[in-house]
């Protein structure tokens, strides 16, 4: 239990951070689940110790919390501390980058020690990586692990890098909950106990700490396998739980999501067939065929729409031209009812919202593979949504395992963009360039990120417009270099290199 009744939520969110109060209540919910739990803290990013005050907040005599930041301000943080009655005590500050906490801490010594660990420091998938085998050697086995800015796509790195971990070391970690742009992660053998605590007591418990509570999904499989998702309390939904990711509400495809389709046809320059797999009410639909050339064809698959609906819709979207395809079948079907070799390398946008579970997603992403032009894209749905944590899941892992099938070139509000490897430089260029015009043309505004690795070689986010960051952001948030892309497309020396060549 905490070591003081002033670990409210009004004295922490005076400390400075961004430390939510979704999170605040997630974090006090688990923690009182560890209430027969003996072991030390560690965190990596503190900054002002908002998140620190509360971990600190549920510290037993005699456990050490370690601190570390890359200038840990250590006034700041016994400040925080203090202002919620938590102690002082048993701090060891580790001021400068997490790279380093390897040669500073004696890690045989610290074996299954820590009990929870909170991972917010540099945000490149290189260091995340690296903090993840750190972990490794140091959490309990009833420990609990948070990964912070997952599902973000201001970071993407920080989910690939953890799926590409957790499929790579399967005894070592699983996910057993995704909340608040956070990742939850335990040893195997816990996360049965921490999935049934989820469904039953948890919802109240939250509660108990002040939020209003959340709306609890899960997607991929059984609880015991699948992990959880977590969203703001959701009146249609309803708590604590939600159905197994098909009961959520009509999830209709944004303005800004809308704007980007748009800004992204325009830079694909390509013809081609359209295939929209999850029509629903024909939004996406209605927009794809606007978009569609001539010879053309529209071809779409939803379980629950008729052709005839759905020209019903085009009409009423002013779409009059257009006669849409139906696809045969259920997508795992796709490659054996259709012709592939007409559409080989044919298909300039296909959009998968529908037919989620893992093998009917990888079913539908091996057909993209036959069909997809050089510079065609798959726009993927629900990807890095807590709603759905096995969308992202399965979709990391078929990148991984098929990387000469596609890459990850662009996420944003909720939407994975995937790519030919080859036209991996045309996107990221064209997202470094031309997209924001693009972008503002077709009523959206936006700032895109790029947080790791050089342009043509990791996914940009796309977020809502930040006016600290400007149109386009580097690492940390902070402004970059990448203006001069204007000047000098990225890729284009390589490109001119290859071409005086000759290959």
């Amino acid at each position: 239990m905490p070591a003081s009744t002033a670990l409210t939520w009004e004295r922490i969110s005076a400390i400075p951070g961004w430390f939510t109060i979704s999170s605040y209540g997630v974090w006090r919910a688990l923690l009182d689940f560890q209430e027969d739990v003996r072991g030390d803290v560690l965190e990596i990013g503190i900054w002002r110790g908002r998140s620190t005050a509360v971990l600190a907040g549920y510290r037993r005599p005699g456990e050490k919390l370690y601190l570390c930041d890359l200038n840990l301000d250590e006034g700041a943080v016994h400040s925080a501390l203090r202002s919620v009655g938590a102690s002082t005590d048993d701090l060891v500050p580790l001021s400068g980058p997490s790279a380093g906490l390897e040669g500073r801490l004696n890690l045989s010594a610290m074996r299954d020690s820590i009990r929870w660990m909170h991972i917010d420091g540099e945000h490149t998938g290189a260091t995340v990586s690296r903090e993840l085998a750190l972990a490794n050697r140091v959490l309990h086995p009833d420990g609990i692990l948070v990964i912070d800015d997952f599902f973000s796509p201001r970071y993407p790195a920080n989910t690939t890098e953890t799926m590409r971990y957790l499929d790579r070391h399967p005894l070592a970690f699983r996910l057993f909950a995704v909340a608040f742009n956070k990742a939850y992660l335990c040893r195997p053998p816990y996360a049965e106990r921490l999935v049934t605590y989820l469904r039953g007591a948890f919802p109240a418990v939250l509660r108990s700490h002040g939020p209003r509570g959340a709306s609890i999904y899960w997607s991929g499989g059984p609880w015991a396998g699948g992990p959880v998702g977590m969203v703001n309390y959701q009146e249609a939904v309803g708590s604590p739980t939600a159905g197994s990711g098909g009961t959520a509400p009509p999830g209709w495809l944004t303005s800004q999501t809308l704007a980007t389709w748009r800004a992204l046809l325009d830079g694909q320059r390509e013809t081609g067939d359209v295939f929209d797999i999850g029509t629903r009410m024909g939004q996406s639909t209605a927009l794809l065929a606007g978009a569609l050339g001539a010879t053309d064809t529209l071809h779409v698959w939803d379980p629950e729409i008729s052709i005839e609906r759905l020209r019903e819709y085009l009409v009423h979207a002013g779409v009059t031209e257009v006669s849409p395809v139906a696809v045969p079948g259920r997508p795992r079907e796709f490659e054996s009812r259709m012709d592939l070799r007409a559409l080989h390398a044919r298909v300039r946008w296909l959009h998968l919202d529908s037919e989620r579970v893992g093998s009917d997603l990888v079913a539908t992403l091996e057909f993209a593979d036959r069909v997809i032009g050089p510079r065609g894209i798959v726009a993927v749905s629900d990807f890095f949504s807590a709603r759905r944590p096995a969308v992202t899941i399965d979709l990391v892992k078929f990148l991984d395992q098929n990387p000469f099938a596609f890459r990850l070139f662009a996420t944003g509000f909720e939407m994975a963009y995937l790519c030919r490897p080859e036209a991996m430089p045309h996107f990221v260029d064209y997202m470094a360039v031309g997209f924001g015009r693009a972008l503002a043309r077709h009523g959206g505004k936006a700032t895109i990120y790029k947080t790791t690795g050089p342009w043509d070689d990791d996914a940009v986010g796309i977020a809502e417009y930040n006016d600290v960051d400007g149109p386009i952001a580097g690492p940390d948030d902070r402004q970059h270099i990448w203006h001069t892309v204007q000047a000098r497309p990225v890729g284009s020396l390589w490109r001119r290199l290859r071409r005086r060549l000759g290959f």
